[in-house]
């Protein structure tokens, strides 16, 4: 700025010198910035929404970082790290579950979930119709029948001359048939197999019937009451700190591929047109009363940042020649010359 007019270089040095001072003293700030919060919120009152912004232009911002961005190696970086502090820190040690989910909400929670009664019949349905469950079945009633006729045969043995009647039995049925113990295992698996997919959907509704929503919610009543004490810590036995890492590439990988998807950009949009929908016509003020942002926060928050970076600023030599910079181009414009001739 060693290129103005001797006068326009005096006016300039000048506005520098209030801003510094405005900016430095603490009460001068504060003064400031409550006269110029309380006019923009004023002016907030004349504003709409659609004035000053469009859903297009939240859409686009919304697609450059949502879902355009290319993330970088730093952040997972990041947030691994910040997972791995969280695993660790001495918040969870004396923490119980009931403290970080507390038993209304819990409460709350299973009796919504125990009204999607359509949902959970369909699911039971089809977990039953399941070649996992049809297999498990089989299995399970195929060693249940085994065992009892061999603990029959035990006590058949305990009969004088039964036991060598049946060895007898055997050995002849083993003569006239050798494949014979085999091919009646295969049909009796054969056999509950078909028996257990032709009674599935019974059992279903059997399952359904008995487990009615006041079963399920004295159930799920007793297991919160055997785990609502429990420490968080404990999770620490089962869930490893490379179980967490491990969990947390899974998400990461996968929220990278849904990002690139047409559905989430869908979801994008959808999300955005209804919050226009709800606000295009609400006043500013209107807007941040709804979403519960008062005066005093702004003006705290405000507060709270501004005077310690501008004192950073000030230390380091900085908050001069950053104010030098936005008023210079002014004092050096045409206009100005003109006016001091």
């Amino acid at each position: 700025m060693s290129t103005l007019p001797p006068l326009a270089k005096k006016l300039l040095d000048a506005h520098v010198d209030w801003w510094e001072h405005t900016l430095s003293d603490p009460e001068t700030l504060e003064a400031r910035i409550r006269r110029t919060l309380a006019a923009i919120l004023k002016d907030f009152e004349r504003l709409k929404l659609k004035d000053v912004v469009t859903a297009g232009h939240v859409k686009k911002t919304a697609r450059t970082y949502a879902v355009e961005l290319t993330l970088k190696g730093g952040l997972p970086e990041l947030v691994r790290g910040i997972a791995n502090d969280l695993y660790d820190t001495p918040a969870l040690d004396d923490a119980r579950l009931q403290d970080v989910l507390p038993e209304s909400h819990y409460i709350d929670m299973l009796d919504k979930a125990l009204e999607f009664e359509s949902l959970r019949a369909k699911l039971v349905h089809a977990i039953l119709a399941s070649p996992f469950y049809k297999t498990f079945a089989s299995d399970l009633l195929y060693r249940g029948i085994r065992d009892y006729l061999t603990t029959q045969g035990e006590v058949a043995n305990k009969i004088p001359g039964a036991g060598s009647m049946m060895k007898l039995g055997k050995s002849v049925l083993a003569r006239a048939k050798p494949d014979l113990e085999s091919t009646m295992e295969g049909g009796l698996r054969k056999y509950i197999a078909r028996t257990i997919e032709g009674t599935s959907e019974r059992s279903a509704d059997l399952l359904l019937a008995r487990l009615d929503t006041e079963t399920l919610r004295s159930m799920g009543m007793e297991i919160w009451h055997d785990i609502k004490r429990l420490p968080i810590r404990a999770l620490r036995d089962d869930v490893t700190q490379p179980d967490i890492e491990d969990i947390f590439v899974l998400i990461y990988a996968y929220w990278g591929d849904l990002r690139t998807t047409a559905v989430y950009g869908g979801l994008l949009d959808t999300g955005i047109d209804s919050f226009f929908a709800q606000y295009n016509d609400s006043t500013l003020a209107a807007l941040l009363d709804d979403l519960g942002i008062t005066q005093d926060m702004m003006l705290a928050e405000a507060l709270r940042f501004a005077p310690p970076v501008i004192k950073t600023l000030k230390k380091k030599k900085m908050l001069r020649p950053l104010i030098e910079r936005e008023l210079g181009d002014f004092y050096a414009s045409p206009a100005v010359a003109k006016i001091l001739g």
